[in-house]
């Protein structure tokens, strides 16, 4: 049962990057399983995000270009009760 729920979460990624590279996409998207962390214990989870069409130019000074873009994120999770997880 584990091993559909990532084979269906891979390809549900699949074709959103597929989606994405046909449109550009601005926006990020985040796909959930809804389990969360037991009390006490601590992740960390790595989001991703590519820009495969966007601007060439920053939009301020010193900012960085969009185009071509790959980004990641670290987003931390500890869970507090068995239906409460608090990230940042």
């Amino acid at each position: 049962m584990r091993l559909l729920r990532i084979a269906s979460g891979a390809a549900l990624v699949v074709c959103l990057v597929r989606l994405a590279s046909a449109y550009a996409q601005t926006d990020e998207i985040q796909v959930y399983t809804g389990e969360i962390n037991e009390p006490g214990e601590l992740s960390i989870i790595v989001h991703n995000n590519y820009t495969p069409i966007g601007p060439t130019r920053p939009a301020f000074m010193g900012g960085i270009v969009p185009n071509h873009s790959l980004n990641g994120v670290p987003e931390y999770a500890l869970g507090v009760t068995a239906w409460l997880e608090l990230g940042a």
